[in-house]
């Protein structure tokens, strides 16, 4: 369902409404457990995939293989957590919740024991969302929790004197057409990766030009000073002259299972030496001027939880990413990124199709997109028959879709700049209708 992002003055969030439900985003903060990298980028600790971790000395970067997460998943249910955390529960499809007093039974346990749901509260989810309701924990320290336990527990210690639901293999998932053969992507070429780092060092060192581009795009002061030091945007010199630019991402699963990004390129915004003349957006490598092209991967925020993410959030270029963030938020420090969160933005209205080749595997089956669409034809595209809405729906995923009715406003950030966008309104925009924001 598609809604338009109306300003009359200032964005009102309570305009926005939805058939499809979300979970909210919510305010328990983790540390990133042995990673040495800030939670927006989540990169490991190494910039590229380790050597021989895919059995190619590293070549490949997105081989993909079962994390640990994903054995815990396959091997532990609902009821084998309900054995150990609430003993002599009956769990069933209609039974009293462990959670809380529950004289009407209102909660379900269903799916083959791998999901639950509480109709009193609306609460539900998968397994990791019950271990961290049950221990008042993070998502993310439950995943880790959730590993540890299927590495020490069996079958055979299950204490439940009801049969619990065998562990069954999942359904296999729509194919994505490829858009782009990420299997074989290199991480970035040496001469790249100077001009890359140069341009790095001279955004980093210059104050005056990173107050420049925060007034420009309407970023609350310090925003390019912090993706700076993050390594998501730069100022590389191109021909003589300078333009902002943004890492082409790739994925990959690391040595301990986590999801963490190589940069393959960079994404480069030339502006125009002539008065109406088109900006132009540069990839390198590329074929003219390395022999070898890069795929058009999507710019991403918080790509390391991507496999616990049940909020994924999709916009039409790096701009509007960031400024969501920004304007949310999640850019204030390490512990300010929500670890439900993952934010994608592709490089055009067409980039869509490579960011499933290349992150569909990592996703979570149940978690929801929120969409920005541009208030344009190529934004109308993603709403087409097998678009990127439809695309993912037949991935199993939730949708919905949000887009400006500014004629003077096409995109998020252009929203901004009219009238700034507030972190209760980003919540609202992500939260549930008739639920309370966070």
């Amino acid at each position: 369902m598609e809604r338009t992002l109306a300003l009359a003055p200032r964005i009102d969030p309570a305009q926005i409404a939805s058939g499809t439900r979300y979970l909210p985003i919510r305010s328990d903060w983790a540390q990133a457990s042995g990673r040495t990298c800030c939670r927006r980028t989540l990169r490991g600790r190494t910039s590229s995939p380790t050597a021989g971790q895919n059995g190619d000395g590293g070549a490949h970067v997105n081989a993909i293989a079962a994390s640990p997460l994903e054995n815990a998943l396959a091997k532990l249910t609902i009821p084998d957590l309900a054995a150990q955390l609430f003993p002599g529960w009956r769990f069933g499809k209609s039974c009293p919740s462990p959670f809380r007093e529950d004289r009407h039974p209102s909660f379900s346990v269903y799916d083959n024991g791998r999901r639950w749901k509480d109709h009193a509260t609306s609460e539900g989810g998968d397994v990791v969302d019950f271990l961290a309701k049950a221990h008042g924990i993070t998502n993310a320290d439950a995943c880790r929790e959730l590993i540890a336990m299927a590495g020490t527990r069996t079958a055979s210690s299950r204490r439940s004197t009801h049969p619990s639901p065998q562990p069954r293999e999942a359904p296999p998932r729509p194919t994505v057409e490829a858009a782009t053969a990420t299997t074989a992507l290199q991480p970035m070429p040496e001469e790249c990766r100077a001009i890359w780092d140069e341009g790095l060092a001279h955004l980093r060192g210059n104050a005056s030009l990173q107050d420049a581009v925060n007034e420009w795009r309407g970023w609350p002061e310090g925003t390019v000073r912090t993706l700076a030091e993050d390594g998501l945007i730069a100022c590389p010199l191109l021909k003589g002259r300078r333009g902002v630019a943004f890492p082409v991402q790739a994925p990959f699963r690391d040595e301990l299972g986590f999801i963490s990004t190589c940069d393959v390129g960079f994404h480069h915004r030339r502006k125009s030496e002539k008065a109406g003349e088109r900006i132009r957006w540069t990839y390198r490598p590329n074929e003219k001027a390395d022999n070898v092209r890069v795929a058009a991967l999507p710019f991403v925020l918080g790509g390391g939880f991507v496999t616990y993410a049940q909020t994924l959030v999709g916009t039409e270029g790096q701009w509007d990413a960031i400024t969501l963030a920004s304007a949310s938020g999640w850019l204030a420090g390490d512990a300010a990124w929500p670890e439900n969160v993952t934010v994608f933005a592709t490089r055009g209205a067409s980039g869509w199709r490579p960011l499933l080749d290349a992150w569909s595997a990592f996703l979570r089956p149940s978690a929801r997109f929120v969409l920005f669409a541009d208030a344009d034809a190529a934004g109308d595209n993603w709403k087409a028959q097998g678009g990127f809405v439809d695309t993912l729906r037949k991935l199993g995923h939730p949708v919905r879709v949000l887009r400006s009715n500014r004629t003077s406003a096409k995109d998020l950030n252009d929203l901004h700049r009219i009238c700034p966008i507030t972190s209760a309104g980003v919540s609202e925009w992500l939260t549930p209708p008739g639920r309370k924001t966070p």
